[in-house]
């Protein structure tokens, strides 16, 4: 009797990330997936697609009548209430969980215990405001917050995901992490699959970009800050802005970065394809992220490919992570009047692109989703 191969549930977000993954897992486990995803009415876009083996969920009632016990592993992209809920009603305790991590997850618990994620310039913070964050950076967490949590203690579950977020998570929640195991091996980014027929280009342009979306995470504010400093004489500066976050966000962004550059400041406000995107960070000589959190991996990884000078935050974990790789990067709070002057050498640009080519490539994606997921 032929015995029946290992099968994955994957419980995603409705992002534009999501068909990708979706692609990704298929063309390595053929048949051995299926995906439930939520769909967000706030979106404007949507991404993923219904079908046999993809289900959508709209509202919390409507749970895809399915067998949960035949499924070997339960891959969770972004951990949050809504997939903590389902798993608790719906997967048997027995069956082990992946939490894939995206980011903003961590790091609204790191903030609950005094992470850093956002520079609010000129913000004043009531005594209400700071008492409350007194009490929970001492331990003290709602009900929803330890219903949310519960996951880590009461199931077998893997984080997916650097060692030094996952040493963050362990850090500030030791209680709740005891239990937590850790795997580094996996990304969503390939960059040849990314970059496409664009893979064989290197970077030439006058540009610099400054972070990867309209998310209050960027910090545009702090990046412009020390942007300041520079000689930006003769260059474009690109912030795309065509994504997340809101609208009185948006604005003020462009106004700061107007009042700044003027003519020399092009926010990108709209929704690009990913070809015409990639063409945009062909001209992009420089590229600059205020973010204190792991975000816009996707965007660095190829920037580095391509040969971008790259400015992250000394607060970012992705700094340090990079340069233990070897990659040759920079640090934004060090930006002074010379740094936009010279961008990378060629022996500099061919080191990148070489240790992103090893790490990041769509073989090396194949090989770790066989050893995690298979």
């Amino acid at each position: 009797m032929k015995q029946e191969k290992s099968r994955n549930l994957h419980l995603l977000w409705d992002e534009k990330i999501t068909p990708g993954i979706i692609d990704n897992f298929e063309s390595v486990l053929p048949g051995q997936n299926d995906y439930i995803y939520w769909w967000n009415p706030y979106f404007k876009l949507h991404f993923a697609k219904e079908d046999d083996k993809c289900k959508v969920i709209k509202n919390d009632k409507d749970i895809p009548d399915l067998d949960y016990s035949r499924y070997s592993k339960i891959i969770i992209h972004g951990l949050d209430p809504k997939k903590v809920k389902f798993c608790a009603q719906n997967i048997p305790p027995h069956i082990p969980i992946y939490w894939v991590l995206w980011g903003i997850e961590l790091y609204r618990l790191l903030e609950n215990r005094g992470f850093d994620l956002f520079y609010r310039k000129n913000s004043k913070v009531s005594f209400i405001d700071k008492l409350k964050k007194t009490i929970i950076r001492l331990g003290y967490l709602s009900p929803q917050m330890r219903e949310y949590l519960s996951i880590l203690r009461e199931r077998n579950v893997t984080m997916v995901c650097s060692r030094e977020e996952y040493n963050l998570l362990r850090h500030y929640y030791p209680k709740q992490t005891r239990t937590l195991k850790n795997n580094p091996d996996f990304f969503y980014y390939p960059v040849e699959k990314i970059l496409g027929p664009l893979a064989n280009e290197k970077v030439k342009g006058n540009t610099i970009i400054i972070g990867n979306s309209n998310s209050e995470t960027n910090n545009h504010s702090y990046a412009f800050k020390f942007l300041r400093k520079a000689d930006l004489s003769g260059k474009s500066i690109l912030v795309p802005l065509n994504y997340g976050g809101n609208d009185e966000s948006r604005h003020s962004t462009i106004q700061e970065g107007i009042a700044l550059w003027g003519e020399n400041f092009k926010p990108l406000t709209e929704f690009l394809p990913l070809d015409e995107y990639n063409r945009l960070l062909l001209e992009a000589e420089y590229a600059v992220y205020g973010n204190w959190r792991q975000e816009a991996v996707g965007n660095i990884l190829v920037l580095f490919y391509l040969g971008s000078k790259i400015f992250l935050s000394h607060r970012n974990p992705l700094l340090k992570m990079f340069r233990d790789m070897g990659l040759i990067l920079f640090e934004l709070e060090k930006i002074d009047e010379d740094s936009f002057q010279t961008p990378l050498n060629y022996e500099q640009k061919l080191i990148n692109r070489k240790i992103i080519s090893e790490k990041y490539s769509f073989a090396k994606m194949q090989e770790n989703i066989k050893k995690l997921f298979q």
